[in-house]
């Protein structure tokens, strides 16, 4: 599969794209499948930072905001694991498909976020 993310700087601006689906699922490259250990641990730490719903313009961090991982949402909104709120600043909702998926998948450690 593809390596995960290099970008470590956090970002200052929102995604304003990200507010809509069409946006998320126009992505062309290659997906990750739902199932992957790279889909997984993504979801899992989006989850884990921000809980069940997460900003899909930004998750806020201390020094700015953390882009979710445009393959592995899209994926994720075609496996049914998350949906885009329409109501408000658009977030992801973790969906029971979603709880499934990460169930054993184990915490980031305190001194890795």
């Amino acid at each position: 599969g593809r390596p995960a993310s290099t970008n470590k700087v956090p970002s200052k601006k929102r995604n304003e794209e990200g507010r809509t689906e069409a946006w998320w699922l126009a992505h062309m490259e290659t997906c990750p499948p739902p199932d992957s250990p790279r889909t997984k641990a993504y979801l899992k730490a989006y989850t884990e930072i921000a809980g069940d719903t997460f900003y899909a313009t930004g998750i806020p961090l201390d020094g700015g905001l953390m882009m979710p991982d445009r393959a592995v949402m899209k994926c994720l909104l075609q496996a049914g694991a998350v949906r885009l709120s329409k109501v408000g600043t658009p977030k992801f909702e973790l969906t029971e498909v979603g709880l499934e998926l990460i169930a054993g998948v184990a915490n980031i450690p305190e001194a890795s976020r």
